[in-house]
């Protein structure tokens, strides 16, 4: 349960293909393996799903992880296409976990790294022949890419844009590996074009999470004397808007790809919970006594029957999905508060070994409503349309912008492209529409420009 992209806590159908993987994890790779299950593995999934390329998993899946493999896609006759994806991620999960056993090794000689390795080498022998499987060269390329990243360090400060490189590479190169893999199964020619796709959104999502960890780590390396490319607390910052940026434009991409909104797709949502929490970090990375350990704001919790990684206090409101006659609820509506709302929406999903089942709400502010409110969300944001805004990451095109709705009085930071060219941090500009993934915007001293290119 490590790694970069975790989507949100209130987002049930991530929920539920989590606990799928995890399950199947428990079943291919067995219960030593959990600990390490990564969000960037299950990440890919999602993206596979988004395409259509694997089903949704099943509404029975609880949402709250257990180890048992009963929800296992390797079992209960799942499609060729879902087993794939269930060995791919314990594969992809396996690997990443030899690397950063690997570089916590070679950093400090950890003696709890070494031993986690050896009780785990069948297990990456496993993944290794996995992918060795589906592309015979996959080991030496990979050694290639990770040789390029180790000479990187030796070679004192780097730009973050050259450094993330090889680690971007990477993860393209195993990216593009799902859907050569499952053309392969079938029977199936590989679809160039699908990926290169796939290999795109793994290169983005590689140099975002180096970016960020080099950010978050940079107090902790330094004082360690470990190797940082980032000359100081500032250049961590911009590191951050660096991975930022990197996330909002692949959200962008995959939206515009799908041909779908952003909010019906996991994947975007996803990438959007990730882009929504890195500005609280990058105001922690600025103060220089940072004290507070970044990686213990994700650790799991652990209960008799497993490890579970929901928020067991959070109302799993699915509103938006409900098919059920006259549920008055939309997603939006997270406290369900309507009279007509079905208990379906309000239902939520105890910890293992937990009495905890009663009906709470969410306090996510994405998800809340004024008390009573029955409006259903905007879909195409016109609400937004002529709305302005405060650039705080600046738009290269692509960025943040904060916004404050009058009627809420609320601060609201939004994904953001600009419509003409870059804009600095703290100007002035107005939403043009809701555009794939995010807002359209452009500076106000442009609104007077005839050419509108709405």
């Amino acid at each position: 349960m490590f790694g970069f992209l975790q989507g949100a806590r209130y987002d049930s159908a991530f929920r539920r293909l989590y606990v799928s993987h995890c399950s199947s994890n428990r079943d291919w790779m067995g219960r030593r393996s959990l600990p390490f299950l990564s969000y960037e593995a299950i990440f890919v999934s999602s993206l596979a799903t988004d395409l259509g390329l694997i089903g949704i998993a099943d509404q029975d899946t609880p949402r709250c992880c257990r180890t048992s493999g009963r929800y296992s896609a390797l079992r209960n006759g799942s499609s060729l296409e879902d087993r794939f994806a269930a060995m791919f991620c314990g594969a992809f999960t396996m690997l990443l976990a030899r690397v950063k056993l690997d570089d916590d090794i070679e950093d400090a000689s950890s003696v709890p790294a070494r031993f986690a390795k050896w009780t785990l080498k069948r297990q990456m022998a496993r993944a290794d022949a996995f992918f060795r499987e589906i592309s015979p060269g996959f080991a030496t390329e990979l050694e290639t890419l990770l040789a390029e990243h180790a000479e990187l360090e030796t070679q004192g400060q780097t730009a973050i844009a050259d450094y993330c490189r090889p680690t971007g590479e990477a993860f393209g190169l195993v990216f593009r590996l799902f859907p050569v893999g499952i053309a392969a199964a079938k029977g199936e020619s590989v679809d160039a074009r699908l990926v290169d796709f796939f290999e795109m959104v793994g290169q983005r999502v590689g140099r975002a999470l180096i970016a960020f960890d080099c950010a978050v780590d940079y107090e902790v390396d330094s004082k360690r004397g470990h190797f940082n490319p980032l000359g100081g607390v500032g250049e961590a910052a911009r590191c951050l808007e660096f991975s930022q940026r990197e996330l909002i434009e692949l959200g962008w991409m995959i939206a515009e790809h799908c041909d779908t909104p952003a909010a019906k797709l996991i994947s975007c949502r996803t990438l959007r919970h990730r882009i929504q929490t890195i500005p609280r970090r990058t105001n922690r990375v600025r103060n220089p006594s940072m004290t507070r350990s970044f990686a213990s704001l994700a650790a799991p919790r652990r209960s008799r029957a497993g490890i579970c990684d929901c928020d067991c206090g959070v109302c799993d409101c699915d509103c938006g999905g409900c098919d059920a006659p006259n549920c008055d609820c939309s997603a939006k509506d997270a406290d369900c508060s309507s009279p007509n709302c079905c208990d379906c929406c309000l239902v939520c999903d105890p910890c293992p070994g937990s009495s905890s089942g009663r009906k709470t709400s969410s306090a996510h502010p994405a998800l809340s409503t004024p008390p009573g409110s029955t409006d259903k969300p905007n879909e195409d944001g016109d609400d937004l349309v002529g709305q302005t805004a405060e650039v705080v990451v600046a738009l290269m095109p692509f960025g943040t912008v904060r916004l404050c709705r009058e009627a809420s009085l609320e601060a609201e930071e939004h994904p953001a492209k600009s419509d003409r060219g870059p804009i600095s941090v703290g100007s002035q500009v107005r939403v043009v529409r809701r555009d794939a993934f995010g807002l359209l915007v452009r500076p106000i001293e442009a609104d007077a420009d005839p050419e509108e290119g709405v």
